[in-house]
């Protein structure tokens, strides 16, 4: 009789380094038995949020003019305008700022899912002063965006702009191990991605989740099970009902039981600071897991960021997305005429706004105009100045949907809301392919 040996299959790895701690803010009350003086003493809150936009501002203004410099046609004889307060009245110029949206006298909605009205007017600003500006789909400029504008300042005033530059893409990172941070004799590493489970809501059922997990022990599909090299839990964890948050531990201690490391970062509804970047869960609301599991498992921030293999992937709950499509419409030649000049409107899609948000190098831009964020004061740490990520996503989405672009550098995701779907997200983190996984009810 002959004994046919099958050979242990080997979990995927894939280097791991956290890229969040810019994220993890230090907006906390100084103690009064510590600080000395008034200033000191005085609450972070009290200052004002113009600090936030001047410190991206000047974040994203050499980014700009890298982009004006890079592609200005040579015939163009376009002026550098370095302050707002500097352009001259019919002079071709070039000049950087902040976009600010304002309400004008006809407060129309557009749009039912959109903020956007008939009235408003665009502003560029800083920190001289600003111009108003008129641009072809006024709507499609939010509040906080910073750009770079050429046009020419009419004889009433408007600053009439015929030329648009967002910010320039940081670099990709480049990392000569990158190779050796697969290791040897295992399989291609993969990326899970799940978000909105939900634990602890009396509507969603747990047997999705129990799928989940028995497919990450080798229960069923063990090859495509073992080449997953790390979970990422993006947001839309629980609520802050007490049994909710010990059915999240136990959800969080068995996929740690499988022995694959685990990020999870809170959402907009769970039980962490409401103002963005949000706080890691802390750790007394996963007793179990953190006693357990606390080397295998990282409570991290929302927004989220990390090097996989050598990839940069950053990733968000969704939030930023969402606002960002009330504050953004297209135009749509198939939509109803919504505008006294004709226009048609509609929003855009949470894949394109995912999008935007990397063009124009801010993680949440609408922040916190509409968003609410910390008051930093020294920079502003959603900026995306340094390297441009492989994998960006965004979590608790209506439906999965994913694109390639920079020239196929960059892999966008929109990882679809596991409680509705059953649906979790495999990201290839050799190649950035994607495949969908469900887990039926």
């Amino acid at each position: 009789m002959t004994v046919v040996t099958v050979a242990p299959m080997t979990r995927a790895y894939s280097s791991h380094t956290p890229k969040w701690q810019r994220f993890q803010t230090n907006i906390i009350k100084p103690s009064q038995k510590v600080a000395k003086t008034e200033a000191e003493s005085a609450h972070p809150y009290l200052q004002q949020y113009s600090h936030v936009y001047y410190q991206r501002l000047c974040m994203l203004r050499p980014c700009c003019w890298k982009t004006v410099a890079e592609s200005t046609n040579n015939s163009d004889q376009a002026r550098r305008v370095d302050r707002i307060l500097e352009l001259v009245e019919g002079e071709l110029s070039v000049v950087v700022g902040t976009v600010v949206r304002e309400p004008g006298d006809d407060k129309t909605t557009l749009h039912p899912n959109s903020h956007c009205r008939a009235g408003d007017s665009l502003f560029l600003e800083d920190e001289s002063g600003r111009a108003k500006i008129r641009v072809e789909n006024k709507h499609f400029y939010p509040t906080g965006i910073v750009l770079a504008v050429q046009g020419t300042v009419e004889s009433d005033g408007v600053l009439n702009v015929t030329k648009v530059y967002s910010p320039a893409l940081p670099e990709y990172p480049t990392n000569p191990q990158a190779a050796g941070a697969l290791q040897e004799n295992t399989s291609t590493p993969f990326l899970l991605l799940v978000s909105g489970i939900h634990c602890g809501d009396p509507a969603v059922p747990s047997l999705p989740r129990e799928l989940l997990v028995s497919f990450l022990e080798g229960r069923f599909g063990a090859e495509k099970a073992f080449s997953v090299s790390r979970i990422i839990l993006a947001g839309g964890l629980t609520s802050a009902d007490a049994s909710a948050i010990k059915e999240l531990d136990a959800f969080c201690t068995a996929l740690a039981s499988t022995g694959i490391p685990m990020d999870v970062f809170p959402g907009k509804d769970d039980p962490t600071t409401a103002n963005w970047p949000q706080r890691p869960i802390h750790r007394s609301l996963l007793q179990r897991t953190s006693q357990h599991f606390s080397k295998l498992v990282h409570r991290t921030p929302n927004p989220y960021a990390a090097t996989h293999a050598g990839k940069y992937v950053i990733g968000t709950d969704g939030t930023n997305v969402k606002d960002l499509c009330q504050f953004v419409l297209k135009e749509d030649a198939d939509a109803m005429k919504d505008d006294d000049d004709g226009a048609n409107y509609s929003p855009i899609t949470q894949l394109d706004a995912l999008g935007q948000t990397l063009e124009w190098c801010h993680v949440c831009p609408t922040g916190p105009d509409s968003v609410p964020t910390a008051p930093h004061s020294t920079q502003d740490p959603m900026v995306l100045d340094e390297i441009c990520p492989s994998v960006y996503f965004c979590g608790n989405s209506n439906k999965f949907a994913t694109k390639l672009c920079n020239d196929s550098n960059t892999r966008l995701i929109c990882i679809p809301n596991f409680s509705e779907t059953g649906e979790a997200v495999l990201v290839n983190l050799a190649t950035l392919g994607v495949e969908l996984l469900r887990f039926e009810r």
